[in-house]
């Protein structure tokens, strides 16, 4: 093989210029489907890490049946040995945070104003790293020594004209059926990226909310963060066993975010595949194209060392020698091409994407490649370029040796 490929080195060297430009069309298409693939893999990334720490968690545990009956009977499915579930769970090292929560939902009013609100009770100190719900816009975050604080939405705090100090009053459904009602200060104003979550967004302190709804030391939900996401695998099995003895369940991230996240992935999915076929086929072509022209100026050469016995086979591969340089040189070139520009346009500070329908804030994007995809590209790329040299190299074999001969 080694033969092959010295002879089809020789060969593009004959014509190099013509070598040069087919080898830069793999190396801008392979830079190309890198500098996507990165864009598309550090916005899934980061809207995954977003999602998970932005109130989601890794996991959220609930009583069994609670996730089928929520909507009718939400207060009747309560985890209500709470220190026993947090003893089981600080057992797995693997773990960072457990915080229990309490959905609850009601109107909140200030003076004469007044809206609906989607409340969340729990811990949402700072430095539990919870406060990715959103970019806190004034005050500060909910602290355990401050139980009548309240952090309300943007969309809330402006249908209210309420901010940073002001008294609002919140009014729930209890646990019995009655109506309950408590004053709380606004503490903190969050916006968070989707615009329908600034409308109802509330977060208040857990023990405040367990007395206004008279469930007390009770929760719906724990929600649970790791220390990394990729050990997410490796927990479930001791996760599962926690939760089948204390008859609870669990729920992952990605069931938890439905199409937040799926729809996005699918879209990036898609494109992605669009940019690769039509990519890979401008390769093909061009190879195709390159090697067809080759062919052509050297009919009387092949046909001249098919008559000192070369076979139609020897002839095929030294096609097939050429066109898998052109991919080899093209898609080690276009990796490097490809890492470079993705660092300097990250040097650069990336790429500002305005916010996408229907959320408050846009983004920075960066180019961040897989290692693992980068390789699969490069290989793919490779086999594509072998494969483009199929036709030519096939064309030449079938040549009669006579009319190779007498081609002018």
């Amino acid at each position: 093989m080694l033969f092959y490929l010295k002879l089809g080195f020789r060969n593009l060297l004959k014509n190099w210029r013509r070598s040069v430009k087919t080898i830069l069309t793999v190396v801008i298409g392979l830079s190309a489907c890198l500098l996507a693939q990165g864009f598309m893999s550090h916005t899934l990334q980061g809207l995954q890490e977003s999602l998970i720490n932005g109130g989601l968690g890794h996991f959220q545990i609930y009583r069994k049946g609670y996730l089928e009956h929520r909507n009718e009977e939400p207060y009747r499915y309560l985890i209500t040995d709470v220190d026993t579930v947090l003893q089981r769970l600080s057992k797995i090292p693997e773990l960072r945070l457990a915080a229990p929560q309490l959905e609850f939902q009601g109107i909140v009013s200030a003076g004469e104003k007044d809206t609906v609100f989607m409340g969340n009770a729990g811990f949402f100190q700072e430095e539990q790293g919870l406060n990715t719900l959103g970019t806190l816009k004034e005050g500060s975050f909910l602290k355990d020594e401050n139980p009548f604080m309240v952090v309300i939405g943007s969309g809330i705090a402006r249908k209210l004209n309420a901010g940073v100090g002001d008294i609002v009053t919140l009014m729930s459904a209890m646990n019995d059926g009655g109506i309950n009602a408590i004053d709380l200060e606004v503490s903190g104003i969050i916006e968070g990226q989707i615009k329908s979550f600034n409308q109802v967004a509330l977060f208040a302190n857990l023990n405040t909310i367990q007395s206004l709804v008279n469930i007390p030391d009770s929760v719906d939900q724990i929600i649970l963060l790791l220390n990394q996401t990729e050990s997410l695998e490796k927990i479930k099995p001791t996760l599962k066993k926690i939760c089948d003895k204390l008859d609870l369940e669990y729920c992952e991230w990605q069931r938890l975010a439905g199409i937040q996240y799926t729809q996005p992935k699918l879209f990036y999915d898609l494109v992605y595949v669009l940019i690769m076929t039509i990519i890979v086929l401008v390769v093909i072509f061009s190879i195709t194209n390159t090697l067809n022209l080759t062919m052509q100026e050297r009919v009387r050469e092949i046909g001249t060392i098919r008559s000192f016995g070369t076979t139609r086979l020897q002839v095929v591969k030294l096609f097939i020698a050429e066109s898998f340089l052109i991919g080899l040189t093209g898609a080690f070139v276009g990796i490097l091409a490809g890492y470079g520009l993705a660092a300097c346009l990250n040097t650069l500070g990336g790429v500002s994407i305005p916010p996408p329908p229907g959320h408050a804030r846009g983004y920075t994007a960066f180019f961040k490649p897989d290692l693992t995809q980068t390789l699969q590209l490069g290989i793919l790329f490779l086999v594509t370029s072998a494969l483009a040299g199929f036709y030519p190299a096939f064309k030449a074999a079938k040549l009669r040796i006579v009319d190779a001969l007498r081609w002018f």
